[in-house]
């Protein structure tokens, strides 16, 4: 069984999915080795699927996503889906094209091209990957979203299932967004919200597709030649 298929185009896509982000926040009251291994207060709230929190600034104004999901398969596996950006095409709806290369300064570039409606979706971002502690940035420098940044933590609960956060701090939506846009911010707020969706639902699947598909033809991480 091939683990790389076309997704559907249904799902709402990613505005900004590139090197997907760490909500930076602690796991508390976890006990690993635990009953099952998700002995704190999110489990129950979990169980059906993700949660998001819609953030605001000071004054209002919409400024952040924060997700998490409970995954059933090894930390190892979403990890290794969510830093093979090579293989997003795969599994990410929308995702026209990616590419990966190093910069000047020897850090890791993605370039991405999104087929999402109304906003106009290519960038680049600058990523910065941490295997020790699996946590990732990402930071748009040029294009559409460039200002946004994101950040990703997998944590692990026991040896079959993890957790992961995100966060997503999109910037400078296309001028078609800002134009149609209420007071209330209602259609940013939308598409933010269903990006950083569709984007963790993406990751959970594939994670555990490939923990049910080993033993497995490996799938190559390719990060920057």
């Amino acid at each position: 069984m091939s683990l790389c298929r076309p997704p559907t185009r249904r799902a709402f896509a990613p505005l900004a999915a590139a090197a997907l982000a760490v909500l930076l926040v602690a796991v508390p009251g976890r006990a690993e080795g635990s009953a099952d291994g998700r002995a704190d207060e999110l489990t129950e709230l979990l169980k059906k699927g993700p949660m998001a929190r819609v953030d605001t600034d000071k004054n209002g104004r919409f400024d952040a996503v924060l997700s998490v999901v409970d995954v059933d398969a090894p930390a190892e596996d979403l990890w290794r889906a969510l830093t093979a950006f090579d293989s997003y095409r795969c599994f990410m709806p929308r995702i026209s094209s990616v590419g990966v290369r190093r910069g000047d300064d020897g850090g890791i570039l993605v370039d991405w091209a999104i087929d999402t409606p109304l906003v106009a979706t290519k960038y680049t971002n600058t990523v910065t990957v941490n295997d020790g502690t699996m946590t990732m940035t990402a930071r748009t420098i040029v294009g559409d979203m460039v200002g946004s940044h994101y950040e990703w933590r997998v944590v692990k609960l026991s040896s079959s299932t993890c957790r992961m956060f995100h966060g997503a701090w999109p910037r400078s939506y296309a001028a078609i967004v800002s134009t149609l846009d209420d007071d209330q911010q209602t259609l940013t707020i939308g598409v933010s919200v269903g990006s950083v969706f569709s984007t963790t639902r993406a990751l959970k699947a594939r994670a555990e597709q490939l923990a049910r598909n080993r033993p497995m033809q490996p799938t190559a991480t390719i990060r920057a030649p």
